[in-house]
């Protein structure tokens, strides 16, 4: 099967009369990719991201401290077809798309996601993964327009079948308790909770206009980031770097389609980035997805971030971090982190982010 026949397998589209040569496919590729197909919302502004430690829970942010990444050859539980695209290919298609977005504008940059975060839970001899997910909206205010949050708790449950076996041999508790000062996780869900905040945008000063002023070529972009680059969160190369900010304009800032088209281009010339190939984002919608690892030692543990696009329309659904490799040895701490590094089997979505709504508004909560 060749890179046609997996994109035609995605969309649906018949066969060609004949073989191509491999830039035709390309261009055949982009132009599919690219045709006529119904308005989808897009991608934008990430100001800040409410983890799920928001309730005061440490233990989420424990988790989704984990440096990104992953090995060579990962395997992915997720992926429904064998990886034919190449992750270059993948992502000049999502820009072609994305390219082709309309201009909206109005008084708030709203967006809406779920987010998730796992920890390993149990016996000894019996452990599983739990997940907890919230619910999140933001509406940036423009100009002297305040902003607002609103979150839901959707409470914890088993990750996968496997984990949802354990949790039954376990009595199918509703609540699981970690070492102070972790607060308890319990599978309840919350009601909604209205925040009027003072939300900033990831870029510059912070204000829509500096976000729209990013530039849109590829090249510049690249740069741009870099003199951004710091390591106050733990060393990142630098492609690791240019890939976790290329997903903050995808996912969440309101910036320009050409800007997001020229942060798809630019991850294409990332050094080890891959394709997974044809999978499902954390809430089952289908897409392709590209990776990049970590790189970490062969005694550490490793992981890799993910970047789970639309194929039809270049829309941004989701990113998450997934586990590749777990630690060896015994544990060094009570951390959850440090038990689902050791104890989570390879595939575990650690955490991640899906997006649900990318839009301009008039409308507040």
């Amino acid at each position: 099967m060749n890179e046609m026949d997996l994109v035609r397998g995605l969309l649906r589209e018949p066969p060609p009369p004949s073989p191509r040569t491999t830039a035709q496919a390309l261009r055949r590729l982009e132009k599919d990719l690219t045709g006529p197909r119904r308005r989808t919302s897009r991608p934008g502004r990430r100001w800040f991201v409410v983890g799920l430690a928001a309730a005061g829970t440490a233990a989420a942010v424990a988790v989704a401290a984990t440096v990104t990444g992953g090995p060579d050859a990962p395997v992915s539980p997720r992926s429904s077809r064998p990886v034919q695209l190449s992750a270059r290919e993948i992502l000049l298609s999502a820009a072609s798309s994305t390219a082709k977005a309309p201009v909206t504008s109005g008084g708030y940059w709203l967006t809406s996601e779920q987010q998730g975060t796992a920890v390993v839970v149990g016996r000894p001899s019996d452990r599983y993964v739990i997940e907890r997910r919230m619910l999140l909206k933001q509406w940036v205010g423009i100009g002297r327009r305040p902003s607002w949050q609103v979150t839901r708790e959707l409470g914890a449950r088993p990750q996968g079948e496997a984990d949802r076996a354990a949790w039954q041999r376990a009595g199918s508790p509703t609540r699981w308790t970690f070492p102070p000062p972790f607060t308890p996780w319990t599978s309840g869900a919350s009601r909604w909770k209205t925040e009027r905040l003072p939300v900033q945008l990831t870029f510059t000063a912070g204000s829509v206009q500096d976000v729209h002023r990013l530039p849109d070529d590829p090249a510049q972009l690249r740069t741009y980031f870099m003199k951004r680059k710091n390591d106050s969160e733990g060393h990142s190369s630098p492609a690791e770097w240019l890939f976790s900010s290329a997903y903050d304009v995808l996912l969440s800032e309101p910036a320009s389609a050409k800007v997001r088209a020229a942060a798809y281009r630019m991850l294409a010339e990332l050094p080890g980035i891959r394709s997974v190939g044809g999978t499902t984002d954390p809430l089952g919608r289908p897409g392709v997805a590209v990776a990049l690892g970590d790189g970490a030692p062969s005694d550490q543990p490793s992981t890799e971030q993910r970047i789970v696009v639309d194929p039809a329309t270049g829309a941004f659904l989701a990113e998450e971090t997934v586990l590749v490799r777990p630690a060896t040895g015994r544990a060094v701490s009570r951390l959850p982190s440090d038990l689902s590094e050791r104890s989570a089997r390879p595939g575990t979505i650690l955490n991640y982010r899906a997006l649900l709504t990318a839009t301009w508004t008039d409308t507040a909560p």
